[in-house]
């Protein structure tokens, strides 16, 4: 089975056609005139003026918007177009790569094609996730489940966390503009190189799990249909669909890499805060922690040998972890971003939960 999927997954990545087309991400009414052009040619059988659009997310990074025929709104295409300046810090190529590998086992939509700054994939149904719906036990148990079965795929490598981590603070330039005086009153004083460095070594003396990994699991990348019966046009997921009467999908694979695997778990369990309005009260507690841990190693076919109390103890470091990543990652994005977000506010509350939580792994 491994080797049909390698062979799909190279065929499929052949096939996919390379436009010679940019959409201006900080004009989406641009970007969706110019998809309902392109839209045209991928999909020959459908009029200009048969198609409309649908914006999905404006999101912190990338814009994502959806075009569909008139005559039948399930019949979708969903463009994602790439922020500005993310390709200093995200591998297209790579992240390309890891979408075909994870499309040709079913876990992901299939691309239909690419243009200079972005994606054309198939529409899964659904919605994104809300942050009330994390509270449910079914879609809990559903997002474990399906990350196992990521974490399952073969992927060689090292962890990703800190080189990925350390390139961020690389495309660092010392002058922030308009925000310097805010960022020395955040940051001045943090050596965010050194405390990679130190976590780096307590994490790598603990020898824990690697696997494929998203790396980036907030409610804006995980898809659900509540219905439990659409599927995709290859049927993906559809027996995690029966098994918990919901049909969920993990979307956007910027970050998916090799990784620990208890990096994925807790950098979800700390999107559970939210994003445009941060609020670190709606963690989840550690019984529903524990819950989805136990619940995840069940579903890995070497779950059983797993001793969850060292993995809970273990916890708090890899959340730790994630928050440092994406501290870095909002300094990087306030320097480049033309979306408008507080990324230097977004970066310091971070940094206080990645100190919050470091101590609490320490005590």
């Amino acid at each position: 089975n491994r080797i049909i999927n390698f062979i799909l997954y190279l065929s499929s990545m052949e096939s996919v056609e390379l436009y010679d087309v940019t959409l201006p991400v900080e004009d989406i009414t641009a970007c969706k005139d110019i998809a309902r052009i392109l839209t045209c040619t991928i999909r020959k059988d459908w009029a200009i003026d048969q198609i409309d659009t649908e914006v999905f997310t404006n999101g912190i990074t990338n814009k994502i918007f959806s075009v569909f025929n008139k005559e039948n709104r399930e019949d979708r295409l969903v463009y994602r177009v790439f922020g500005h300046g993310t390709d200093r810090i995200i591998d297209r190529k790579k992240e390309f790569e890891q979408w075909q590998k994870l499309s040709s086992v079913g876990l992901a939509a299939k691309i239909v094609g690419r243009f200079h700054n972005g994606i054309v994939c198939e529409y899964l149904p659904g919605e994104t996730l809300k942050l009330n719906q994390l509270q449910c036990p079914v879609t809990q148990r559903a997002i474990a489940e399906v990350m196992s079965r990521m974490h399952e795929l073969a992927i060689g490598g090292e962890p990703c966390t800190f080189p990925k981590l350390n390139q961020f603070l690389d495309n660092l330039r010392p002058d922030f503009g308009k925000n310097q005086e805010r960022f020395d009153t955040l940051f001045e004083s943090v050596n965010l190189r050194s405390l990679s460095a130190d976590l780096t070594k307590t994490i790598d003396a603990l020898n824990t799990g690697v696997a494929f990994c998203h790396n980036d699991l907030l409610i804006h990348n995980i898809l659900i249909d509540e219905t439990g019966t659409k599927k995709s046009k290859s049927g993906q997921n559809n027996d995690i669909a029966l098994k918990h009467n919901v049909s969920l999908f993990f979307i956007d694979y910027e970050y998916a890499d090799a990784n620990y695997e208890l990096f994925d778990i807790a950098n979800h369990f700390n999107e559970w805060a939210g994003v445009e309005d941060l609020d670190y009260s709606r963690c989840p507690s550690t019984k529903v922690k524990r819950n989805f841990v136990e619940y995840y190693y069940s579903c890995r076919k070497d779950g059983a040998s797993v001793d969850i109390d060292i993995k809970m103890k273990q916890l708090p470091l890899f959340e730790a972890a994630s928050h440092l990543f994406w501290t870095a990652w909002a300094l990087v994005q306030s320097q480049n971003s033309t979306i408008k977000f507080d990324y230097l506010g977004y970066a310091a509350s971070r940094f206080a939960q990645y100190k919050l939580k470091l101590s609490e792994y320490e005590s």
